[in-house]
Formats: structure tokens, C-alpha cells, sequence
């Protein structure tokens, strides 16, 4: 099995194949990210126009990528759907901290910030966001967990809507440590006078985004 590095060559050998495509693949990703913020909607777009997206440029880089489209996009929105579910009530337990943190400021009475009612509503604030930083590890779990079923559906290895955990935690380590490796070089660009910001933006979407997603096909391949 191709270790760390091998797998480091093998994806920078092919993000060399074709910059333009990965400059553009980048780019991609990034809007289709923020479009995928769109509760409910998000999950179908990226169900869509992922899968459609990865196989390209998969297909100008490692080759021979032969995706079935319509499973694609089956698994692709099933599991997104469920990440969206988390998402949305995420943002109802945000809403209501905000509104929470907003009563607090907005009060006038000293019993109001310092009383009983000032107290319960710092504790329903605490527990609003108790609730977001759970179902923020939930919704990375899941990702997790569903990482390989993803990646397998596009490159042609899963064909059905199910869990592979050891593939997929093989899978999430990759892409941490080297995520991790980018991010380091990421955060020094962005540290530069000047150009830091335009440099760590560039590296960020030409670079980094290609590659991550690079080293999770090449290792997904051999698993």
C-alpha cells in the first residue's frame, strides 16, 4: 500500500498533468462549497454538480475514471441530505443563542443582566451552544464516515448507499495530515507583508484544494 509520500508523489505528478484544470478545479470547489451552504438546496446542487466536477478533473489527472453519474448523485445526495438535516438545526440553536445574546445586551433592568431572568438566559445560551459544537462533531463524524462511499462513488469502487468506516477513517487521515502539512504553509504565506493575504488565497484554491482531493483519489483507488 502507497504510503504518505507515495501518495503525496503520485497527486503532484498528476495536479502537473494539467494545471489549468487544476486551477480550475480549485475554483470549482470553492463555489460549489458555498453554494452547498444553501440549506436543502445546497445538498442537490452539490449532489449534482459534484460528482460531475470530481469526475472531470479526476479524469485530466489520474485517468480511466469511468463514473456512473446517476449513483453518483443518488449517494451523493443521500448523504448530503443528512448532513444538511444537522446543518439546519444547527443554525436553529444558533438563531436562538443569538436572539438570546441579543435580549441580554438589549436589557435595561439590572435585575434583567443580573437577576434570575439574566441567569436563565445565560444558561439557555451556554446550552444553545453546547447543542451547535455537538452537531458540529456529528456532522464531521458523519462526513467521516461517508468519505470513502463518497470518493468510491465517482472513481466507480461503491455502487450503494452504505458505511465503509475503516476505509474511510484511512481516507480522513490523509487528508488531515496533509491538509494539515498545506495549512501550515498556507498560514506562513498569509503571515507576509503585503502580498500575504493574495498569496495564501492563491495557494489555498490553485494548490491545496486540488491536492487534498488528489491524495484522497489516489489512496481511495487502492483501497
Amino acid at each position: 500500500m502507497a504510503g504518505l509520500l507515495d501518495v503525496f508523489k503520485m497527486s503532484l505528478e498528476g495536479y502537473r498533468k494539467d494545471l489549468v484544470a487544476s486551477i480550475l478545479f480549485g475554483l470549482g470547489i470553492a463555489f460549489l462549497r458555498m453554494l452547498n451552504l444553501i440549506p436543502i438546496l445546497g445538498a442537490f446542487i452539490m449532489a449534482y454538480l459534484g460528482p460531475r466536477l470530481w469526475s472531470w478533473y479526476y479524469n485530466k489527472t489520474i485517468g480511466n475514471i469511468n463514473t456512473n453519474l446517476n449513483v453518483a448523485f443518488s449517494i451523493w445526495l443521500k448523504v448530503h441530505l443528512i448532513l444538511h438535516i444537522i446543518y439546519i438545526i444547527a443554525l436553529i440553536f444558533l438563531f436562538l443563542a443569538l436572539k438570546d445574546i441579543f435580549m441580554l445586551v438589549s436589557a435595561v433592568s439590572g435585575y434583567a443582566l443580573y437577576g434570575d431572568i439574566g441567569a436563565l438566559s445565560n444558561l439557555s445560551t451556554y446550552i444553545y451552544f453546547f447543542a451547535i459544537l455537538l452537531l458540529g462533531i456529528i456532522l464531521l463524524v458523519i462526513y467521516i464516515l461517508f468519505m470513502y462511499t463518497l470518493y468510491g462513488s465517482i472513481l466507480g469502487k461503491v455502487t450503494e448507499f452504505k458505511i465503509y468506516p475503516e476505509k474511510s477513517a484511512i481516507l480522513f487521515i490523509y487528508a488531515f495530515i496533509w491538509g494539515f502539512v498545506f495549512g501550515i504553509i498556507n498560514g506562513i504565506l498569509g503571515v507576509l507583508p503585503f502580498i500575504g493575504g493574495i498569496l495564501s488565497t492563491i495557494f489555498l484554491l490553485f494548490f491545496m484544494y486540488p491536492m487534498i482531493e488528489l491524495i484522497i483519489a489516489n489512496k481511495a483507488k487502492e483501497l
